[in-house]
Protein backbone atom coordinates (compact mmCIF):
# COMPACT_ATOMS: atom_id res chain seq x y z
CA UNK A 1 0.00 0.00 0.00
CA UNK A 2 2.79 2.61 1.02
CA UNK A 3 4.43 1.36 -2.43
CA UNK A 4 1.70 2.50 -4.56
CA UNK A 5 1.23 5.77 -2.68
CA UNK A 6 4.46 6.49 -2.82
CA UNK A 7 4.62 5.68 -6.66
CA UNK A 8 1.07 7.32 -7.60
CA UNK A 9 2.98 10.73 -7.32
CA UNK A 10 5.60 9.98 -9.78
CA UNK A 11 3.88 8.86 -12.43
CA UNK A 12 4.23 10.71 -15.47
CA UNK A 13 1.78 12.98 -16.49
CA UNK A 14 1.64 12.95 -20.40
CA UNK A 15 -1.31 11.03 -21.94
CA UNK A 16 -0.24 7.64 -23.39
CA UNK A 17 -1.33 7.20 -26.79
CA UNK A 18 -1.73 4.37 -29.34
CA UNK A 19 1.56 5.13 -31.10
CA UNK A 20 4.10 5.25 -28.25
CA UNK A 21 5.60 2.42 -27.63
CA UNK A 22 6.12 0.87 -23.84
CA UNK A 23 9.09 1.33 -22.03
CA UNK A 24 11.06 -1.96 -22.05
CA UNK A 25 13.79 -2.88 -19.91
CA UNK A 26 17.28 -3.14 -21.38
CA UNK A 27 19.08 -5.77 -19.24
CA UNK A 28 22.00 -3.87 -20.46
CA UNK A 29 22.00 -1.23 -17.64
CA UNK A 30 22.79 -3.85 -15.30
CA UNK A 31 26.28 -4.57 -16.34
CA UNK A 32 26.69 -0.56 -16.15
CA UNK A 33 26.71 -0.40 -12.29
CA UNK A 34 29.91 0.07 -10.43
CA UNK A 35 31.10 -2.98 -8.56
CA UNK A 36 30.81 -1.52 -5.42
CA UNK A 37 27.29 -1.89 -5.67
CA UNK A 38 27.27 -5.53 -6.84
CA UNK A 39 29.42 -6.26 -3.71
CA UNK A 40 27.33 -4.57 -1.39
CA UNK A 41 23.89 -6.24 -3.22
CA UNK A 42 25.91 -9.17 -2.56
CA UNK A 43 26.57 -9.11 1.29
CA UNK A 44 22.95 -7.81 1.84
CA UNK A 45 21.98 -11.04 0.03
CA UNK A 46 24.30 -12.90 2.87
CA UNK A 47 23.07 -11.20 5.93
CA UNK A 48 19.82 -11.96 4.83
CA UNK A 49 20.11 -15.33 3.92
CA UNK A 50 22.32 -16.19 7.43
CA UNK A 51 19.89 -13.93 9.98
CA UNK A 52 16.13 -13.93 8.99
CA UNK A 53 15.64 -17.54 8.94
CA UNK A 54 16.31 -17.73 12.94
CA UNK A 55 15.27 -14.14 13.66
CA UNK A 56 11.80 -15.00 14.56
CA UNK A 57 12.62 -18.02 16.80
CA UNK A 58 15.57 -15.97 18.60
CA UNK A 59 13.51 -12.70 19.13
CA UNK A 60 10.59 -14.39 20.73
CA UNK A 61 12.71 -16.23 22.67
CA UNK A 62 14.35 -13.01 23.74
CA UNK A 63 10.69 -11.51 24.76
CA UNK A 64 10.39 -14.75 27.29
CA UNK A 65 13.22 -15.08 28.77
CA UNK A 66 14.85 -11.75 28.83
CA UNK A 67 11.71 -9.67 29.36
CA UNK A 68 9.06 -12.03 30.99
CA UNK A 69 6.55 -12.49 28.44
CA UNK A 70 4.37 -15.28 27.64
CA UNK A 71 4.52 -16.86 24.87
CA UNK A 72 1.67 -15.21 22.99
CA UNK A 73 2.73 -11.67 24.04
CA UNK A 74 5.91 -12.79 22.51
CA UNK A 75 4.72 -13.53 19.64
CA UNK A 76 2.20 -10.36 19.14
CA UNK A 77 5.26 -8.27 19.96
CA UNK A 78 7.39 -9.90 17.41
CA UNK A 79 4.64 -9.55 14.78
CA UNK A 80 4.12 -6.02 15.01
CA UNK A 81 7.97 -5.12 15.37
CA UNK A 82 8.20 -7.19 11.96
CA UNK A 83 5.38 -5.50 10.29
CA UNK A 84 6.66 -2.12 11.53
CA UNK A 85 10.45 -2.59 9.95
CA UNK A 86 8.75 -4.34 6.64
CA UNK A 87 6.50 -0.79 6.15
CA UNK A 88 9.32 1.26 7.59
CA UNK A 89 12.65 -0.15 4.87
CA UNK A 90 9.77 1.03 2.00
CA UNK A 91 10.25 4.64 2.90
CA UNK A 92 13.85 4.40 3.84
CA UNK A 93 14.80 2.85 0.48
CA UNK A 94 12.37 5.56 -1.50
CA UNK A 95 14.22 8.40 0.47
CA UNK A 96 17.29 6.80 -0.51
CA UNK A 97 16.50 6.52 -3.75
CA UNK A 98 15.48 10.05 -4.29
CA UNK A 99 19.22 11.12 -3.42
CA UNK A 100 21.29 12.23 -6.41
CA UNK A 101 24.01 9.75 -6.85
CA UNK A 102 27.43 10.76 -8.81
CA UNK A 103 28.89 7.03 -8.59
CA UNK A 104 25.85 5.43 -10.70
CA UNK A 105 26.80 5.40 -14.58
CA UNK A 106 22.50 4.09 -14.89
CA UNK A 107 20.63 6.70 -16.63
CA UNK A 108 18.54 8.72 -14.24
CA UNK A 109 14.68 8.70 -14.71
CA UNK A 110 13.26 11.98 -13.58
Amino acid sequence: MTYYRLDRHRRPTAPVTEGSAAQSVDWRHLYSFDRSYWYILGLHVLFAAVFFPFRTTYVIEYFQHVKGLTLQQASFANRVGSTWSRTRSGAIAHSFLSLPNSRSTAPRKR
